[in-house]
């Protein structure tokens, strides 16, 4: 969640006119893409995006971008001792 509420803030903050948020759900990941009418790539959320995904790229197009990332569906929780 944390994921796509930075690629969306990022979007919010940093651009303006509308945005979409896309969805691809694979067997063992989750990829989940904002797009938006900027041309550049910026704002610290990108860090975090970074830090939590497994990959992650701007998709620059001809009228704005899309910024993607994957995580994993089943991913270790630090200090819940559960997968």
């Amino acid at each position: 969640m944390l994921v796509v509420s930075e690629l969306v803030a990022n979007a919010h903050l940093h651009t303006a006119g509308p945005r979409e948020i896309g969805l691809d759900l694979g067997a063992d990941r989750v990829r989940v893409g904002v797009t938006d009418g900027a041309a550049t790539v910026r704002g610290h959320g990108l860090l975090v995006v970074e830090r939590l995904s497994t990959r992650w790229a701007p998709d620059v197009q001809l009228f704005g971008k899309s910024v993607w990332a994957e995580c994993p569906l089943r991913q270790y929780c630090p200090g819940s001792g559960k997968p």
